[in-house]
């Protein structure tokens, strides 16, 4: 208050003082796109994703025999857990893709759809005997470029008369061939150059899982409890509804009965280990100990109505059934009611029933399930 007004001249020599000392610029976290800067920058990010599919065409040597050439079968759209929103599908001519190479069967990767106009794949297909087992090196490109509604594979895939030569394992005792796809993709894109103010665009849909996986067992948003044979996990109300009938259920029961906000529900009958792969599955679709926990994961699939999650169980059963297991997989079957599995034990053990049957340990399990292997074999 006491202090004296700065003349002019003096103002000019304080801002030139100013102007002259060091600057530390912090990292502006938000601002307002009205007021953003006419910088230029440009960025360019690559999405890498990973996946196996496995297709089992069945009757194909019927296929082969009664098809004409340029005709195809497809599989489902599929896509790899991190590139969600583009879907691939395989296309196989049992005849060939034209008439000069009737005498082989076509098979092709096919992007389907997609945000991105073209994809770079590495690819590998090989075929699986009766037991699950690649037993062939495969055929393979490399950072091959496909186009949108297009396909990358061979039109000579395999020679007709070399897939029915049962030595040669490509088809199975069921008439079944089995594709094992190995692919990675590479999706690459530009963020704009331009004004700053493009920094705010949204990021791909791809990202969404990885994302919505850090919310799991995380107590700053959480808004419920599942108490798991006495292990706390945190999770969030309106994921776990949303994707299980079963939980949707329970968190209903809870609220209305306990009026609590911050529901608490106890699951006694599925390991810790085993539901947290759930909630993974639960938050983001993907699932990463398929296959060393198949029949646990199955039993909490059908427990919380995971539809989704079962099938991927089944279809990791089937690849796997052999004489020393298949009764077990057909109870199995029976108890989850899981109608693919189901069907498959039982035509496993229907065309290995003589040489089963020879089998003294196994025997009694033939007697036993009779009638259960007639039923399966009813299902459609």
């Amino acid at each position: 208050m006491g202090g004296k007004m700065l003349g002019p001249m003096q103002s000019a020599s304080l801002l030139g003082l100013i102007l002259m000392l060091p600057f530390s610029l912090g990292t502006r976290r938000s601002y307002n796109p009205t007021t953003a800067t006419n910088a230029e920058f440009g960025m360019t990010r690559m999405i890498l994703a990973s996946m196996n599919y496995t297709w089992t065409v069945s009757s194909f040597s019927v296929m082969m025999d009664r098809m004409e050439t340029g005709q195809y079968v497809e599989s489902s759209k599929f896509s790899p857990p991190d590139a969600k929103t583009h879907k691939f599908c395989l296309k196989l001519y049992p005849k060939g893709e034209t008439e000069d190479i009737k005498e082989y069967v076509s098979l092709y990767l096919n992007y389907q759809d997609g945000w991105s106009d073209s994809v770079n794949i590495d690819l590998r297909f090989r075929l699986l005997n009766e037991q699950g087992q690649p037993f062939n090196d495969g055929m393979s490109f490399k950072n091959w470029e496909v186009k949108k509604n297009n396909g990358v594979g061979w039109r000579k895939y395999a020679r007709q008369d070399w897939i029915k030569d049962r030595t040669n394992q490509a088809l199975s005792s069921l008439d079944q061939i089995t594709i094992l796809l190995e692919f990675t993709v590479y999706i690459g894109y530009n963020m704009d150059s331009g004004q700053c103010r493009t920094v705010l665009r949204e990021p791909p849909a791809e990202r969404m899982s990885s994302d919505m996986y850090l919310f799991l067992d995380n107590a700053k948003y959480s808004d419920m409890t599942l108490v798991v044979k006495g292990i706390e996990m945190r999770a969030h109300k309106f994921v776990l509804a949303a994707r299980s009938p079963t939980l949707n259920t329970l968190l209903d029961e809870a609220e209305q009965s306990m009026r609590m906000s911050h529901p608490v529900i106890t699951i006694d009958d599925i390991d810790p280990r085993v539901m947290n792969e759930v909630l993974r599955y639960i938050y983001t679709g993907e699932i990463r100990t398929l296959e060393i926990r198949t029949r646990e994961l199955l039993h909490a699939a059908n427990e919380l109505e995971l539809v989704g999650l079962k099938e991927m169980c089944e279809r990791q059963l089937c690849l796997n059934i052999r004489m020393d297991n298949a009764y077990d997989m057909l109870r199995l079957s029976v108890k989850y009611k899981a109608d693919g599995l189901r069907l498959r034990s039982a035509k496993f053990i229907a065309a290995h029933f003589g040489e089963m049957s020879r089998m003294p340990s196994l025997l009694w399990q033939q007697i036993h399930n009779t009638g259960c292997i007639s039923s399966a074999l009813y299902v459609n």
